[in-house]
C-alpha cells in the first residue's frame, strides 16, 4: 500500500487530494497548522498532524513514517498587496509559507522518499510565470518552487525520486470567492483559452498524474493547469 503525505491537507485542495488518494487505496496522512486538521482527518478517514511546516523543527514528528511514496506540498496563501504596501515582514512571511515550507517538508522525509523511490509534487501557481502587480511576494515564492523542483530532481533522481510542480491558475473555491468578486473572476475566465472556471478536480487530476506511475519518466517539470492563459 502506497503512503501519500499531503501538506496543507486541511485546505480545500488538500482535502480533495486526500479523498482522491484514499479512493486509490493509499494510506493517507495530512499535515496542516489549522486547528481543525485532526477533525478533518477523522472525517476523511486518514491520519492527521497539526504541524506548522514553516517551522522545520515541528516536522520531526514525521520521522515516525517508515515510507513516503507520494509527497504533495499544497501549502500556500496569496494575499493581494500592492508593491507600495509590501513590507519586509509581508515578504518574509509569504516566502516562508509558500517556499520554505516545501523545502522543510522534503528535507524532513527525504530518507522515506529515497527508501521507496517516491515522488514529490509541489503545488505552485501560474502567477509565477506571468506575474501580478499585487502578488510580487507570492509570484517570487512560487517561482522559487520551480527552481527547487529542478534542483531536487537532479539531487534525488539517482535514488529514483521524482520532483515536479503543478502550477494552477485561479481555482474556484470558497476562498477565491472571498478574495475576488464574481466580476473579477469572470474577467480572468475570459482571458483563458477555455473561457470558464477552473475546478478543483482538474487540478487534483494533474497532481495525481505527476505523482503516479504513469509519469514515471517525468521529473523536474512544471505542468500549468490554468485553462490556457500561460502557454509555454
Amino acid at each position: 500500500m502506497a503512503l501519500s503525505l499531503i501538506t496543507g491537507g486541511a485546505g480545500h485542495l488538500g482535502q480533495a487530494l486526500a479523498q482522491h488518494f484514499l479512493s486509490l487505496g493509499d494510506e493517507v496522512h495530512i499535515v496542516d497548522r489549522a486547528p481543525d486538521v485532526l477533525s478533518v482527518a477523522a472525517r476523511l478517514g486518514c491520519k492527521g498532524y497539526r504541524i506548522d511546516v514553516t517551522r522545520e523543527k515541528e516536522l520531526e514528528e514525521l520521522s515516525v513514517l517508515e515510507r513516503v511514496d507520494k509527497l504533495i506540498c499544497s501549502v500556500g496563501a496569496w494575499p493581494r498587496i500592492s508593491w507600495e504596501d509590501l513590507t519586509a515582514q509581508h515578504w518574509r512571511e509569504l516566502i516562508g509559507l509558500n517556499l520554505d515550507s516545501a523545502h522543510h517538508s522534503v528535507r524532513a522525509v527525504t530518507p522515506q522518499l529515497v527508501k521507496v523511490s517516491g515522488s514529490v509534487v509541489f503545488v505552485g501557481s501560474a502567477i509565477a510565470l506571468k506575474g501580478n502587480p499585487e502578488m510580487a511576494h507570492y509570484a517570487a515564492a512560487k517561482a522559487g518552487l520551480m527552481g527547487l523542483a529542478k534542483s531536487l530532481a537532479l539531487s534525488l533522481g539517482p535514488s529514483g525520486v521524482r520532483v515536479n510542480v503543478v502550477a494552477p491558475g485561479l481555482i474556484e473555491t470558497p476562498d477565491a470567492g472571498k478574495k475576488w468578486t464574481l466580476d473579477q473572476r469572470q474577467a480572468m475566465w475570459n482571458q483563458r483559452a477555455l473561457q470558464r472556471p477552473l475546478l478543483i478536480p482538474e487540478v487534483v487530476a494533474a497532481i495525481a498524474f505527476l505523482s503516479g506511475d504513469q509519469a514515471s519518466g517525468i521529473t523536474g517539470q512544471t505542468l500549468v493547469v490554468d485553462g490556457g492563459i500561460v502557454l509555454h
